[in-house]
């Protein structure tokens, strides 16, 4: 179920700025959170894998933000890949992220590795698009 209700709220917020404003107004990204931990008190790799959809308005490829392997759920990886010109990811929903990190912390270790790689791939794409870079440190 849980499956089921991130793939459609990915569906329904994509590229749709007032869906996820009305979202955010009406549910919010912390009630999401959560429902999520509250059915799974350690989310699955699938369940993560959902949250980086939502994050990047597509299908998230592991591969193209610095993971390794495939979602290991079944999925058959069709539709809109919420990439950019060059296959990376853009985080095209940044309410997400925070959703994504805590959800995260929740995980078992050995996906907490898996899934901060794929993060950072993720942050380091933003980082380029922006001009941010470690210098401003």
């Amino acid at each position: 179920m849980l499956d089921a209700v991130l793939r459609t709220l990915t569906m329904l917020l994509a590229a749709d700025d007032a869906s996820k404003a009305r979202f955010k107004a009406l549910v919010g990204y912390d009630t999401l959170l959560h429902a999520i931990l509250n059915l799974q008190p350690h989310p699955s790799r699938a369940t993560l894998h959902r949250i980086l959809d939502l994050m990047v308005e597509g299908d998230f490829e592991e591969g193209q933000a610095g993971g390794g392997g495939d979602r290991g759920d079944g999925g058959d990886g069709g539709g809109d890949d919420g990439g950019d010109e060059h296959g990376t990811h853009t985080i095209r929903n940044e309410h997400m992220v925070g959703v994504f990190f805590s959800a995260l912390r929740a995980a078992e270790p050995e996906l907490q590795v898996l899934y901060n790689t794929a993060a950072w791939g993720l942050l380091g794409g933003l980082a380029r698009r922006t001009g941010w870079t470690a210098a401003m440190t």
